[in-house]
């Protein structure tokens, strides 16, 4: 008895098995509410042995899931603040940005992996671009086996028109009632917006013909590739891939795209297959009485952003410029392991010291012309700021005025990647400036490296301003590449896929998703402290001395604390101040007051990123002063270099 009483003191833990933790997910998504379950369903028909059979997909119910949502306080209170901000209406409605994704669980190389997945995501534009970059932020929608799309009538285009116009969405431009963990109840409005991906799922979504066809570019009626077609318009209006001035360039709207679908019905089977292929190529459209096209459920003009991460960092922009500028400084006398030291030279912020062997990976075998610049986008997005870094530490009279171009043209590639990433960190974009530096760069591409080394991506970039206009923001996939990891983790773990593996995964997915969402407050975007714990005898002696004994009252101190969304910063660590300076992080702490401060020596500026300390004492200073750490290079015991 007296064992029973001490246990039931101590209690018990929660089961930790992989049982246990499913349990717990499944508890989460069999929940029942106003709007239904959790999990919908949707039927599609798939092609099985020349048989056409309905079936059926999971797929989230959106307004159940946003009525299961604001029943906890944390994502409630998160909820009602946007919502007071940005109030929904049915007049304005909150905007939602669908994504579409492969992922491609396992073996990368393998020919036939089943476990290959077409992943659906959905967020809020009215979320913040604060929120939008954290995982929880974006509501995996639908999973489907890539092996069952391509058995699809109308395949994926077929299939995101039996999402976009389930019951579930359709209704939200209607409002949906939503009740709060207060009893306050709040009409919701909602409607899609914008529908996000990389160039091959615009590609198979809109039945477009993409970067391969004569039209690379679906929003552009005279943009033509590298085929010599132009060469042969007698009217002067078609324009290549290499063209860098907008004003030449001949949109498409959504009537034109409809229309020119229309005709193609109106001559299907009523002429050669090869004159039709030839009507599709003309128009830069697959033929697809099933898709989003045929059907006027997704608008392409309307709805279709460019990513900027794919644009630059996936086989994109970045790659090509690096590939071509490296042979260059080789030629120079910049040999690969000069590159390389230069870069391990800098120390990184201690939240990153996980990437310090992959970052220069990249860099450490010479790169030839003919093989192009390897890396993936978190190693791009990574190196571009040090490899930058090197090309301004070289003498200008020691390189040619070839190299000089080149260098010139990798500078300005680097100022659009710059605006670019502020964008994504939460800093409002003006569409000028942004056309001003992109146009600035692909002009100086061209005259670099001539019109023949210009690429698709190169176009797409110029519509980046033009979007950002449309939308008042850019939305990347930096987030997915990263909620991607979840859904691998998952298929990794699931042999054989049948007609099981999507309500299984979406399961899965759906309950991890809530049980990160509802065990504390969302989205903690906030500046906070890490892993706080009370301050010491001596810190709360210089706290008293400085902030008088309510300051001191129950202090906390932490070596580690995060600034600003997805940006941490440690002990140690080197940042970059938002009045512009540089300074050197001793320790963060939360003051009784509930103020939040920071311990900083600050440097000032000396010119091309050099910095010199001011006083030999630190003083502290608010840590919404900090803009985010960087990495450094000491010159001296006074004096540092930075990578902003």
């Amino acid at each position: 008895a007296a064992l029973e009483s001490v246990l039931q003191d101590l209690g018990h833990d929660d089961g930790t098995s992989r049982r246990s933790i499913k349990r717990a997910r499944d508890e989460q998504v069999a929940v029942e509410t106003d709007f239904g379950h959790l999990l919908s369903h949707i039927e599609v028909d798939v092609l099985e042995k020349k048989q056409v059979a309905k079936v059926s997909l999971p797929i989230l119910n959106i307004r159940a899931f946003l009525a299961h949502l604001c029943k906890h306080p944390g994502t409630a209170a998160f909820f009602a603040r946007r919502r007071a901000e940005l109030p929904s209406s049915a007049e304005k409605a909150w905007r939602m940005c669908l994504y579409c994704d492969e992922i491609t669980p396992g073996n990368q190389l393998r020919s036939t992996n089943q476990r290959k997945v077409h992943a659906f995501y959905i967020s809020f534009f009215e979320y913040g671009p604060e929120a939008r970059c954290q995982e929880e932020a974006w509501y995996c929608t639908c999973l489907c086996r890539s092996q069952l799309v391509n058995k699809m009538v109308g395949g994926l285009s077929a299939l995101t028109h039996a999402i976009v116009t389930m019951p579930d969405f359709a209704a939200l431009p209607n409002g949906c009632l939503l009740t709060l963990p207060s009893g306050e109840r709040l009409m919701f409005f909602a409607r899609i917006d914008t529908f996000l991906a990389d160039e091959g799922a615009i590609k198979l979504v809109f039945d477009i013909k993409g970067a391969s066809g004569i039209l690379p570019c679906g929003l552009c009626a005279n943009v033509v590739g590298k085929t010599g077609v132009e060469q042969h318009d007698a009217s002067g209006s078609l324009c290549t891939i290499a063209c860098t001035d907008v004003r030449r360039f001949i949109f498409k709207t959504d009537d034109d795209i409809y229309q020119a679908h229309a005709q193609m019905e109106a001559m299907h089977g009523r002429c050669s297959q090869a004159q039709f292929e030839q009507m599709q190529k003309a128009c830069g459209i697959n033929f697809n009485m099933q898709g989003v096209i045929a059907k006027k459920s997704l608008p392409l003009v309307q709805t279709c952003m460019y990513d900027f991460m794919h644009i630059y960092f996936v086989h994109g922009l970045f790659h090509l410029e690096t590939g071509m500028l490296l042979p260059q400084l080789y030629h120079a006398g910049c040999s690969p392991e000069a590159i390389l030291d230069f870069m391990k030279s800098f120390t990184w912020p201690q939240s990153q010291q996980g990437i310090i062997k992959e970052t220069p990976q990249c860099f450490q075998k010479k790169i030839e012309k003919s093989e192009g610049f390897k890396g993936s986008a978190s190693q791009c997005l990574n190196c571009y700021p040090l490899l930058r870094a090197y090309v301004l530490s070289l003498a200008p009279g020691a390189i040619s005025a070839e190299v000089k171009k080149a260098c010139k043209s990798f500078l300005n590639l680097c100022l659009v990647l710059d605006m670019l990433m502020e964008g994504n960190r939460g800093q409002v974009l003006v569409p000028a400036e942004l056309q001003r530096l992109i146009t600035q760069h692909c002009q100086g591409f061209m005259e670099t490296y001539g019109p023949e080394s210009a690429i698709p991506k190169l176009h797409y970039s110029m519509h980046l301003p033009m979007m950002l206009a449309a939308k008042k923001t850019l939305v990347s996939c930096f987030t997915h590449e990263r909620k991607h990891r979840a859904i691998k983790e998952l298929a990794n773990h699931l042999n054989n896929p049948g007609s099981w593996y999507e309500a299984s995964m979406m399961k899965e997915g759906l309950g991890k998703l809530l049980m990160a969402m509802t065990s504390g407050p969302a989205f903690a975007m906030e500046a906070h402290l890490i892993s706080p714990k009370l301050a010491d005898e001596n810190l709360l002696r210089v706290l008293a001395q400085t902030f008088g004994l309510a300051g001191a009252h129950n202090a906390q101190a932490s070596s580690r604390v995060q600034a600003a969304p997805g940006q941490v910063c440690a002990k140690g660590d080197f940042v970059i101040l938002k009045a512009g300076g540089v300074a050197e992080a001793w320790l963060f702490c939360r003051l009784g007051t509930g103020e939040l401060l920071a311990l900083l020596t600050e440097f000032e500026a000396c010119g091309r990123n050099v910095f010199k300390r001011t006083a030999a004492d630190a003083r502290f200073m608010q840590v919404v002063d900090i803009k985010r750490a960087c990495l450094v290079k000491r010159l001296g015991a006074d004096k540092v270099q930075v990578v902003p």
